[in-house]
């Protein structure tokens, strides 16, 4: 057992920035361009989870959303985490329909007792939106709402809605501790021409109009929250283009609406209504970021020092022919091992019928870690097992994740 020294151990933090990208198109949900991987139900993504087709088989497949025009809490297939079970996660969609001073309950998603999931949702980013005021006036939270929601009373009392939202939302799943600012690009896609293309050029947060000349480039359409994983889209302006059913009601029972494309439109791919003919078949939606993922990690170097660790507990390191009277003597007052059992010769001779001079020979496969109270904390494993000389010494770097 050996102790680490000072410079044997050393403490860092790893940075990763991992990119995703979503693509939303008539009623189908892809992640990074996976055709056959990632997506269980219609429009619901799944993460670091295997594609069976068996229900049975899968830890976890719990849907839940697996609506991004219309969020739906409803869980099915609902297996408990365990162990490494696998992980699933939905990209969330939450959209509050203008009505008068309030919203309109058909089409803004979340409605229900006992509140409305998806305004309370954007009312718990007034203090957030409010703190960003210094970098950009757009994040004023009364731009979009004047009101504190009461969700006792009804109708214009509940709140003064200034304009339609658009909110989208990510588990921090794919972007760790924040989503790296300036790599948001959202691509708004019309019978396969880019219609609009926003990105948040300034790394401020707003999503800045690229393509459309309808609208006008500059344009501020949106928001990012990058701590929060919330992109918001608050531009109603046409974007040009031929109509489709963007307005989903939150039922089946209530009727699709032609309008105009929207960046409030953006991620409306669902037929929610069934109704014949009003499915969106026209227009693709493409989400584009990178996270940051930021992990402390521990690394360790383990010595095995030259003329030592040239013994083994393996029964196989000694000759078969001598191992049977390995103890001499053992009682409980002594225990004596015989001098003249042998160690295996393991040196290979290029002689068939010569055997090379003993070496001492050891195979490394396993590096524990101990505590202070010499308590086993960690162990790692090489691939394959290590041949020790007494000519040789070896250095083991060990990393661990904290």
């Amino acid at each position: 057992m050996y102790k680490f020294k000072e410079n044997d151990i050393i403490q860092n933090t790893v940075v990763s920035n991992p990119r995703y990208k979503f693509t939303f198109h008539n009623g189908v949900a892809y992640i990074n361009d996976q055709v056959d991987n990632g997506v269980y139900e219609t429009g619901s993504l799944h993460f670091n989870d295997l594609n069976v087709a068996n229900a049975s088989l899968r830890k976890v497949t719990t849907n839940l959303s697996p609506d991004f025009n219309q969020k739906n809490t409803t869980s099915v297939d609902d297996y408990p985490v365990t162990g490494a079970a696998a992980q699933s996660f939905s990209l969330v969609r939450d959209f509050i329909r203008k009505s008068g001073n309030t919203y309109d309950e058909t089409y803004t998603t979340g409605f229900g007792s006992p509140a409305t999931s998806s305004i309370t949702k954007f009312i718990a980013l007034q203090g957030t939106m409010n703190k960003k005021k210094v970098s950009s006036p757009n994040f004023d939270f009364e731009n979009y709402f004047t009101k504190t929601l009461s969700f006792a009373g009804t109708g214009s009392s509940e709140g003064f809605l200034q304009q339609d939202i658009n909110i989208l939302s990510l588990t921090n799943l794919f972007y760790g501790s924040l989503i790296s600012p300036g790599s948001v690009s959202l691509e708004f896609y019309k019978s396969g021409s880019i219609l609009a293309k926003a990105q948040d050029t300034k790394k401020n947060g707003e999503l800045i109009e690229q393509e459309n000349s309808t609208i006008g480039t500059g344009t501020v359409v949106g928001l990012v929250l990058y701590e929060e994983g919330v992109i918001l889209l608050t531009n109603t302006a046409s974007l040009g283009g031929g109509q489709e059913y963007f307005l989903q009601p939150t039922a089946s029972a209530g009727s699709a609406v032609l309008d105009d494309p929207k960046w409030i439109h953006f991620g409306s791919y669902i037929n929610v209504s069934g109704a014949a003919g009003t499915a969106i078949t026209g227009s693709t939606y493409v989400i584009n970021l990178q996270g940051t993922v930021t992990r402390p990690t521990l690394t360790m170097f383990a010595h095995a020092p030259k003329t030592e660790l040239n013994w083994s507990n393996n029964p196989t390191f000694l000759d078969a022919t001598t191992k049977a009277a390995y103890i001499d003597q053992t009682s409980s007052f002594n225990y004596v091992e015989n001098e003249y059992t042998k160690v295996k010769n393991v040196v290979s001779s290029s002689f068939s019928t010569y055997s090379a001079s003993f070496q001492p020979t050891t195979y490394i496969k396993t590096v524990g870690v101990y505590d202070e109270d010499r308590n086993l904390i960690a162990v790692a494993k090489v691939a394959n097992p290590v041949k020790k000389t007494v000519e040789q010494d070896y250095t083991f770097k060990l990393k661990l994740d904290l």
